[in-house]
């Protein structure tokens, strides 16, 4: 709380690396500051810090990178919950790559402040992970949702495409295809328009709507027409898919209720199973139209 703590990777120009794994929570308080490369000089090496507890930047506190080096922080914890908390200028003075998860860990970081990142800095979700948004914006250089990982956001706007909107307001914006895309709000949302900037565009794997408002301020509407997703998952709340709009179904896949619903009405718009699908779940749906066209639906 006003020191300053450096990972030396290398007293000079060299290849040293430093890493340090923290079990438990990272605190830089005051006027703290936590220098990921207190080299000398600039090196080929790398300084990472791996945090298995939470990370929270207070006060006038800083994360920095002050030479120029590959400076990484992973939030590792195998299963379970972290979280983030910083002040606007307390992560986004240098480049630094964070990673969320590891590859095989199933934690989720849970944002509890704005993830303000530098320009070249960047935020990734690994296969397995999740980051929660809540009504949260992330910020600065780059986002990259992956293969297999979970995006959430109660943000009222989803998640955009390119606008300075919703959750996700990062300078480049990588949503993977394979992904899940939770809206876990508490009033109404629409998704934003962030099918248009999918790996493969209009198209994601999973959808879920977990909206824990109360009606009828528990509504999550569909912002664009036509894009195609493999699972419709209802958890709470109500989809609609908006006036004249339709979501597809892709082929042998899932509209999944177990809570939820569809808006069924006169804006609910269209749900669509473009080939074989199946509805299942613990609870009834209703739809306000569906469209079957090829194969059977279970």
């Amino acid at each position: 709380s006003g020191g300053k703590l450096s990972l030396i990777n290398s007293s000079s120009v060299g290849s040293g690396s430093a890493i340090v794994n923290v079990a438990g929570n990272v605190t830089v308080s005051g006027t703290g500051v936590l220098d990921l490369t207190g080299s000398g000089s600039a090196t080929s090496g790398a300084s990472s810090l791996n945090i298995a507890g939470n990370l929270t930047v207070s006060g006038t506190g800083k994360l920095l990178r002050t030479q120029v080096v590959t400076s990484t922080i992973t939030f590792n914890k195998s299963s379970g919950t972290q979280t983030f908390n910083s002040i606007a200028g307390g992560t986004n003075t240098n480049d630094i790559i964070f990673n969320i998860g590891t590859g095989s860990s199933t934690n989720t970081l849970q944002m509890n402040s704005d993830f303000a990142m530098s320009a070249g800095g960047s935020l990734s979700i690994l296969s397995g992970a999740t980051l929660d948004c809540g009504t949260y914006v992330v910020s600065g250089g780059s986002i990259n949702v992956n293969s297999g990982s979970t995006i959430r956001t109660s943000n009222a706007n989803g998640f955009a495409n390119a606008s300075s909107s919703g959750s996700v307001q990062t300078t480049t914006r990588t949503y993977n295809s394979a992904a899940t895309y939770v809206f876990n709000g508490t009033t109404n949302q629409s998704t934003g328009d962030f099918f248009l900037g999918t790996t493969t565009p209009n198209n994601v794997s999973t959808i879920e709507i977990a909206n824990t408002g109360t009606s009828p301020n528990n509504i999550v509407t569909l912002l664009v027409s036509g894009p195609t997703a493999t699972t419709l998952r209802l958890t709470a709340g109500l989809f609609s898919s908006g006036a004249g709009n339709v979501l597809n179904i892709g082929t042998n896949g899932f509209v999944t209720n177990n809570g939820g619903n569809i808006d069924s009405s006169s804006i609910g718009g269209t749900i669509s199973f473009v080939g074989a699908g199946t509805v299942n779940g613990t609870t009834a749906t209703t739809f306000r139209n569906v469209n079957i066209n090829a194969g059977a639906v279970n």
